[in-house]
């Protein structure tokens, strides 16, 4: 009996590890985490959800802000309006549409009014995970 539980909370905390990991498994988690990061101000954090070949964010506008100490809370909601997903000459992708709502701070900063309204975030299937490929 406690062999089992033993291999029950083993279990637990792998699963736990693996959801923190690639942001809980899908295309949708993933792009909660990246804005969760990013409303926390934690360029890094957020790095970890994009793919290494389409942006380092520290050289975008956001990393400006970041330095600024202005990103943090920018966002007031992110609504998640759809993902769609797709597999293409064995790559798997995925479109997720949300719908962000800025802060008035951040609605007032050129730097960060592009980031809110509908975007759409492209996904891409790697070996780490679900990683964003593109914001359009």
């Amino acid at each position: 009996m406690v062999k089992r539980g033993l291999l029950l909370a083993l279990i637990l905390v792998l699963m736990t590890a693996t959801v923190s990991c690639d942001g809980g498994g899908s295309p949708s988690a993933v792009v909660r985490s990246f804005y969760a990061a990013l409303n926390e101000g934690d360029l890094s954090k957020a790095q970890e959800f994009i793919s290494p070949t389409y942006m380092e964010l520290e050289y975008t506008d956001l990393g400006e802000v970041a330095r600024m100490g202005e990103l943090a809370g920018s966002f007031e909601r992110v609504e998640i309006l759809g993902e769609e997903r797709e597999e293409e000459f064995g790559e798997e992708y995925a479109y997720v549409t949300v719908e962000v709502t800025l802060s008035p701070e951040a609605e007032a900063n050129p730097l960060l009014v592009m980031w809110g309204g509908e975007q759409i975030l492209l996904l891409g299937k790697f070996e780490s995970g679900w990683k964003v490929t593109y914001i359009m």
